[in-house]
């Protein structure tokens, strides 16, 4: 069931597109309440309460029907289920239930599932790609980042509210010799040796610490396969970390040494040394 095909058991809707919304005919919302004169009967209940009822709710509107090009009432789904508020019919507590489900479908969908570039806007899209790419060997390369960037499959598939976006991406897109490359991993660094005395759990804060540089050099080796405006900030921020690590274990380092000195003092001038 779609907006433009809608049925309340036996009455098939011959739905009204006005601004992308579903109306209905009156005749037909008078079938479907079970009513046995529908066209008067609905006619009876909008004269009835007809201050109740906004444009956004009811239309006199010029249609085709079965005695040719007339002007026809037709009411919004909100202007149905207020109808069906004031109908006293066995089958209009089951009929307002029906347009309030159809109400919550239509405010979950978008008006226009298709959301994407006309086919006019998917040409200037493949012109501005070619313009700035001129040989057809870096397309490729050019459609891959074009892709990458918006995150979708091909560029057919461009939401139109990027379209703008899109078009002053294009120009900006590097050329294959001005892409930066990511820098090779920094190899990982074996942790100081250590001398006696070892202060107790400085072996296990080291192994920690080289453990952790080994995990940022092979994040680091997973980003060359990202794209490159992706890539990048991701590695420079690893790198960034795993100096932190570095400077930070070269201090534990110092002050163990320290510690370890300052102890075998002590021990001497307290006529204790070993």
């Amino acid at each position: 069931m779609t907006a433009l095909s809608l049925a309340f058991q036996s009455t098939q809707f011959d739905v009204v597109d006005r601004n992308n919304q579903p109306w209905l005919r009156s005749l037909q919302i008078g079938g479907a309440l079970g009513y046995a004169k529908p066209d008067h009967s609905i006619w009876k209940l909008y004269e009835s309460n007809k201050d109740e009822f906004t444009d956004a709710m009811t239309a006199l509107v010029e249609l085709e029907t079965n005695g040719g090009k007339q002007k026809v009432r037709i009411f919004s789904l909100r202007g149905a289920h207020l109808l069906a508020m004031f109908a006293r019919t066995k089958i209009a507590k089951e009929f307002r239930k029906w347009v309030l489900d159809i109400l919550d479908r239509e405010t979950q969908l978008p008006s226009n599932p298709q959301q994407f570039i006309t086919p006019e806007q998917t040409n200037e899209i493949y012109t501005l790609v070619c313009e700035r790419f001129p040989d057809g060997r870096d397309r490729v390369y050019a459609w891959s980042r074009f892709n990458n960037h918006f995150r979708i499959n091909s560029y057919k598939n461009l939401l139109f509210t990027k379209y703008e976006e899109a078009c002053r991406y294009i120009p900006s897109i590097p050329g294959k010799k001005e892409v930066r490359t990511l820098p090779a991993p920094m190899p990982a660094i074996k942790p100081p040796v250590w001398t006696k005395p070892d202060p107790a759990g400085s072996a296990d804060a080291i192994r920690s610490i080289q453990t952790m540089r080994s995990i940022i050099t092979e994040l680091q080796t997973w980003c060359h396969e990202l794209p490159i405006e992706a890539g990048m900030p991701l590695w420079e921020a690893l790198d960034d970390v795993k100096r932190l690590l570095i400077t930070g274990s070269t201090e534990v380092s110092e002050a163990l040494m320290h510690i370890g000195i300052a102890t075998r003092y002590l021990n001497r001038w307290m006529g204790r040394s070993q």
